[in-house]
């Protein structure tokens, strides 16, 4: 019997997962301007899922936190034009954990959502 990751994979998008398909940076402010996030996040088109980034505190010399984890994630192309997204991954801090993500574009430069802006790397 599959579980639930692989029927969600199976179930998604194939032309919208080609189209997420690749490897993305990001850099995202805390909103007090405190913490800045520098994030690569890898989506293959075949359904599997990896972020790497870091926490440093601006203008700080302490070392900056390192995060890292992978999974599985379906992308579905909706009415609107957007992409729903969702990832099921686990890391050093978290175990079978499920987000989601509305893309509002994607095309050769990166993507957007929620967050910000991801430049495409690859």
């Amino acid at each position: 019997m599959q579980g639930p990751d692989q029927r969600t994979v199976q179930a998604a998008d194939p032309k919208a997962m080609r189209q997420m398909a690749g490897v993305y940076y990001g850099e995202f402010p805390s909103p007090d301007g405190v913490y800045r996030e520098q994030a690569y996040r890898t989506y293959d088109a075949g359904g599997l899922w990896q972020y790497r980034d870091q926490t440093c505190t601006v203008g700080s010399s302490l070392p900056c936190s390192q995060g890292e984890g992978a999974g599985q994630w379906a992308a579905y192309q909706q009415a609107d034009g957007t992409i729903f997204v969702m990832i099921h991954f686990s890391d050093l801090n978290r175990s079978n954990t499920c987000v989601s993500q509305t893309v509002t574009r994607v095309d050769a430069q990166g993507y957007a959502d929620e967050y910000g802006s991801w430049r495409r790397v690859r």
